[in-house]
This record gives structure tokens, sequence and C-alpha cells, in this order.
């Protein structure tokens, strides 16, 4: 019976894991929209006044824009990384504890 216990406990903490991997990819691909948004939010010389563009508000606006769109790129990399990292860790235990089972079923035979 513990042995139940503690196989159903695995199941439900590996499930997790890959529940939770899914939200991280999840979250990973709305960022990737919002990277998208912010690439395209331009603003020129031409949406401004004349004396906005001559103080830099024009440059500072680019600037600004290009360094929001490569942090929600980078973050979007860093959620799809931690996703696979979450999947790769569950694969690996379910398939050790697969081993291990089999190991110590034999071992008891």
């Amino acid at each position: 019976m513990g042995s139940q216990a503690s196989s159903s406990a695995v199941s439900v903490a590996l499930g997790a894991l890959r529940s939770d991997a899914t939200t991280w990819s999840s979250a990973g691909s709305s960022l990737t929209s919002a990277s998208s948004a912010a690439k395209g939010a331009t603003l020129t010389a031409a949406d401004l006044s004349y004396f906005a563009d001559k103080v830099g508000l024009t440059t500072t606006y680019a600037a600004l824009q290009d360094r929001v769109a490569s942090l929600l790129g980078q973050a979007q990399t860093n959620f799809n990384n931690i996703s696979t990292t979450l999947t790769q860790t569950a694969t690996n235990y379910q398939s050790t504890e697969s081993k291990n089972a089999h190991h110590f079923n034999n071992i008891h035979r």
C-alpha cells in the first residue's frame, strides 16, 4: 500500500511539473506577441512635433522601443527555457523512477 501511495505522489508531482511547463510555455507565447507589438509601435519625426524631434524625443523613443522589444524577446526565450527544463526534469525523473522500480522488483524475485 505504501508503494501505491508514493507512486501516486510521484505521478501527481510529475503532472504538476508538466502543467507548470505548459504554463511557462503559454506565457512565453504571449511575450512573443508583445515583442512583435513593441517592434511595430514606431514613432517617426512626422508623428511628433518639430520641437520634440529637435530635442531628441524621436531618438529616445526609438531606443526605448528597441529596448522594450529586446527585453520582451529575452523574457520569451527564458520562459521557453524554463518550460523545456521542467519538461525534461519530469521526463528524466519518470525514466529514472521506472528503471529503479524495475531494478528493485528484480532484486526481490
